[in-house]
């Protein structure tokens, strides 16, 4: 049956990119005849965000012609598939699908295979449907993200959303100079510029781009989603140490001298403040370096705990600024707004 009415279903003139009004692009015919869905669908947002957000080259022209034209240009050095390229037309960021690390750097001579046998770079409609990104490993990939997402919005997006995705980018790129998080922070913290962009979207919809341009602002490390954020994982994190039960540490046969005796007495802080201790790699923040005390290391930029780091995190938790507080004299002024 659906032979027969693929047969006798009349024939449409086919029409130019140039000819067709962007609404019939987007739009399905004979519905009740099996199609190949290769166009992209549109919502009623879409237009209203896309012509705030779009670069002046990119105004009035076909959808599908200029996601087709951004798959193949020189700034695009991401994965751009046109499930990403769909969501990226209007920035679905955040709980519509987008995330930064979609934008990752492509090695097209290592992944050139994945992108053969795994994904269809042709069909625009919904029905070719986007992957989950992968989390990132370190702050560097994040870094890398931004700036490749930077560099494609230059040919794709106008001045106040590039403005607006740089101010994002030099604040990884200040963060990463003092930090390295590990890879649960980083998800986190991919998390929560997901976020910003995604509310930088609803800004433009609920009153405009000039409205929306201000939430730049809230790259900081002080901003308070942040701060939920990094509490809420620094208090699971306390609740899975208590969950597993008091640990009693191994006797140690090893002889101490006096040095390293008193070294590893003056490092001793409680397992749950331990815990939500930021960390660089497998090492833990060491709290008497961003104190008004200095770190007591045995030479300078070196810390009195080897397994200590020295670097200024993300946030710092209620715990950890308490304790520094009492006992080494409060913050010093190069940290003073953590």
């Amino acid at each position: 049956m659906d032979l027969v009415r693929l047969q006798n279903r009349p024939l449409h003139k086919r029409a130019r990119y140039a000819d067709t009004d962007i609404h019939e692009l987007f739009m399905t015919s004979d519905a009740d005849v099996p199609t190949l869905e290769t166009r992209a669908d549109i919502h009623s947002s879409m237009f209203q965000v896309r012509n705030a957000i779009a670069h002046p080259a990119t105004l009035g022209k076909n959808a599908q012609a200029v996601l087709e034209a951004a798959q193949q240009a020189r700034h695009t050095s991401f994965l751009a598939t046109p499930p990403v390229l769909r969501a990226a037309y209007d920035l679905s960021f955040g709980i519509r699908g987008l995330s930064l690390m979609h934008f990752r750097r492509f090695f097209e001579g290592v992944e050139v295979q994945y992108t053969t046998d795994a994904v269809n770079m042709v069909n625009f409609g919904r029905s070719n449907s986007h992957q989950p990104a992968h989390p990132p490993n370190n702050i560097g990939e994040i870094v890398d993200a931004f700036d490749i997402l930077l560099y494609f919005a230059k040919g794709f997006y106008n001045t106040t959303v590039c403005d607006f995705i740089k101010t994002g980018s030099e604040f990884i790129v200040e963060y990463a100079a003092f930090a390295r998080p590990d890879a649960s922070t980083c998800t986190m913290l991919v998390y929560w510029i997901n976020s910003k962009l995604g509310k930088f979207r609803s800004l433009i919809v609920a009153s405009n781009i000039q409205a929306a341009a201000l939430v730049g602002r809230e790259f900081t490390r002080s901003d308070g989603h942040l701060m939920e954020l990094y509490q809420g994982q620094q208090d699971r994190r306390v609740a899975a140490i208590v969950a597993s039960g008091p640990t009693r540490p191994a006797p140690s046969t090893k002889q101490h001298h006096p040095r390293e005796h008193k070294t590893a007495q003056a490092s001793l802080v409680p397992k749950e403040l331990l815990a939500v201790l930021p960390k660089q790699g497998n090492k833990a923040m060491c709290m008497r370096y961003l104190s008004k005390k200095g770190c007591t290391g045995p030479v300078p930029g070196k810390c009195f705990d080897s397994n200590r780091a020295h670097f200024k995190p993300l946030a710092l938790p209620a715990d950890a600024k308490s304790w520094i507080d009492k006992h080494f004299l409060g913050l010093a002024s190069d940290f003073s707004d953590l």
